[in-house]
């Protein structure tokens, strides 16, 4: 029986513990002093920063320590299904009244003119609708996504081709690089060694180059101007 007393004891003083420490928690997060006053957008440079106006409205003047979780994870969620650039959000809290809301976007890589849309592709491989004249990109209709994915990582590897006018095709990769027209694969590896053996020693043996095809494994094409022999 003084066992059972003293574990009953025991639970109302944790109980009474637990109540005052809850009731002082909601006391302290009501006063004013911990009122959002700051609000901060980070990190937004494609996407638009209007977007988060009602949500920064919406925590202006509420308590830094009772934020509503659930009511902002729905903002969040509503301000990114309606703004493609953007990837995810984070609410970053400062005591006593400053948050930050952190935006974290998708990294476009370039534009491309298909032939029913123009949009960026970005390192996820989304694809965010744009003007057309922002594309030096052209793609033809009998591209697949696997063959843009595999452009994707030619385009990471090979900076040269970044500037240039570019028209992707199922039969390769067709680019002009200072004059001349170079066919590309889309496999990554086969271009890596045919442009190096291409650059290091074939290009040599020529005075004037109009074209390179550079599709096939260990197999290089080219159109131009021997040197002249001595």
């Amino acid at each position: 029986m003084v066992l059972l007393r003293w574990k009953f004891l025991i639970f109302l003083f944790v109980a009474f513990f637990a109540m005052m420490l809850y009731y002082s928690y909601k006391g302290v997060a009501s006063l004013g002093f911990f009122s959002v006053e700051q609000i901060e957008i980070v990190g937004v440079q494609y996407s638009d920063a209007s977007s988060f106006d009602e949500l920064a409205r919406g925590l202006l003047d509420q308590s830094l320590l009772s934020l509503n979780r659930n009511e902002l994870q729905s903002s969040i969620e509503a301000i990114t299904l309606s703004n493609p650039w953007i990837s995810s959000v984070r609410l970053v809290r400062s005591l006593p009244n400053n948050i930050a809301i952190v935006v974290y976007e998708e990294s476009p890589l370039f534009a491309v003119n298909s032939y029913d849309a123009c949009y960026y592709v970005t390192r996820n491989s989304k694809r965010i609708p744009t003007q057309c004249s922002e594309a030096h990109i052209f793609m033809d209709s009998n591209v697949n996504q696997s063959l843009m994915d595999d452009f994707i990582k030619v385009y990471n590897a090979n900076s040269f081709i970044h500037n240039a006018i570019t028209t992707l095709q199922r039969r390769g990769i067709s680019t002009n690089i200072d004059g001349v027209d170079y066919l590309l694969p889309y496999d990554e590896d086969i271009l890596q060694n045919n442009y190096q053996v291409f650059t290091d020693n074939l290009s040599l043996a020529y005075s004037s180059i109009n074209s390179v095809d550079l599709r096939f494994e260990g197999k290089i094409l080219v159109k131009g101007t021997y040197h002249a022999q001595r």
